[in-house]
């Protein structure tokens, strides 16, 4: 996936880092990277996502997930839920995030 955005670039590879504290960062200061959708030319299910399905490392950009891929992604869904953004269900269930336990390995 090609992202021109360089905030939104800059995100990503926060996300593929486990830098939660940047991610932190990049958010506060661009709050639109939790409701807005990367403009992409990418065809069917890679097509203009939100930063938030970007969590799963798909499309695969390393081959591998940070360690701390649950604290990333939620905090994305807090940044989503500070703002009140009637996007959150539609973000939640495409990335299949619900609140649920799910096994460590």
């Amino acid at each position: 996936m090609d992202i021109r955005d360089t905030i939104f670039a800059d995100a990503v590879a926060a996300i593929d880092a486990g830098d939660v504290t940047r991610l932190d960062s990049l958010i506060t200061q661009h709050s639109h990277l939790v409701g807005d959708r990367l403009q992409t030319d990418e065809p069917g299910h890679f097509a203009d996502p939100y930063l938030l399905w970007l969590v799963a490392e798909n499309p695969i950009r390393n081959g591998r997930l940070p360690a701390n891929i649950a604290e990333v992604a939620m905090a994305i869904i807090d940044h989503i839920d500070q703002q009140r953004l009637s996007s959150r269900p539609a973000q939640i269930d495409y990335a299949d995030l619900e609140a649920r336990p799910r096994p460590r390995g």
